[in-house]
């Protein structure tokens, strides 16, 4: 009798363990279940009602101005300094620019990023090389109080095709738009030295045109001097008979 509940104690344990195992793989299940559904939850799609999107879209267009309007600046003469803001460069106080090319030794501003120059009123010269390589530079206005402009001030600028000259210029040294991309060169009636090789390089250029001036003239887009007489410059993109 001892040995019969003995067995039966046994078969009693063993489906107390069977019950046990069972309920832990049930819960080990249920557990896995609910972690999938956390997972699958994660990953839908997130839908944004047409105010959040606005408001995202708003934001970023918010920092993209603001980025824009940072201002970076320097100096470039003893009472000169120049100011970058976006893609415009303007150069302003009074007397002469130092040579050398405008933000070198910065870190500040990338000088392809400068699409437009302006010379304000005030600087008397524009410094030699001073704007040279700025590859991307569309746009320069030169103030009327700038009497001299440097060797090499906008050499190489190949995609500036818009250039004003301010009333004053006088002296134009060599090169000082060379291989640029100008296609007309309006020269100011103040001029009164126009180095030999100042419009060296300038290959792309048509016509050239200057009014009331004792030293130069101009007659179907070439430049003369001597009363007309000599001719001093040729627009290399000119056709015709000269």
């Amino acid at each position: 009798q001892g040995s019969a509940i003995t067995e039966e104690d046994d078969r009693e344990a063993d489906i107390e363990d069977d019950i046990e195992e069972d309920t832990a793989e049930n819960d080990q299940e249920t557990e896995a279940e609910l972690l999938m559904e956390e997972f699958t939850e994660t990953e839908e799609e997130v839908i944004l009602s047409p105010d959040e999107e606005t408001g995202i879209t708003e934001e970023a267009d918010a920092l993209a101005v603001e980025d824009s309007d940072v201002t970076y600046s320097g100096s470039c003469g003893a009472n000169v300094t120049w100011e970058v803001r976006g893609s415009v460069m303007t150069v302003s106080g009074s007397g002469a620019m130092n040579d050398g090319r405008v933000g070198d030794g910065t870190q500040t501003f990338d000088r392809d990023q400068i699409t437009e120059i302006y010379i304000s009123d005030g600087v008397t010269s524009v410094g030699n090389s001073a704007f040279s390589w700025y590859k991307n530079l569309r746009k320069a206005v030169v103030g009327n109080s700038v009497k001299t402009i440097g060797d090499s001030a906008f050499r190489q600028d190949e995609n500036l095709t818009e250039l004003t000259l301010g009333n004053s210029v006088e002296v134009i040294r060599g090169t000082a738009f060379g291989e640029t991309g100008l296609q007309e060169l309006v020269l100011p009636s103040s001029l009164k030295s126009l180095w030999s090789m100042a419009l060296y390089g300038m290959d792309q250029l048509e016509n050239i045109t200057i009014s009331a001036n004792e030293t130069y003239q101009t007659k179907d887009g070439a430049l003369y001097t001597n009363g007309g007489k000599t001719l001093y410059f040729y627009p290399s993109k000119k056709t015709g008979e000269y």
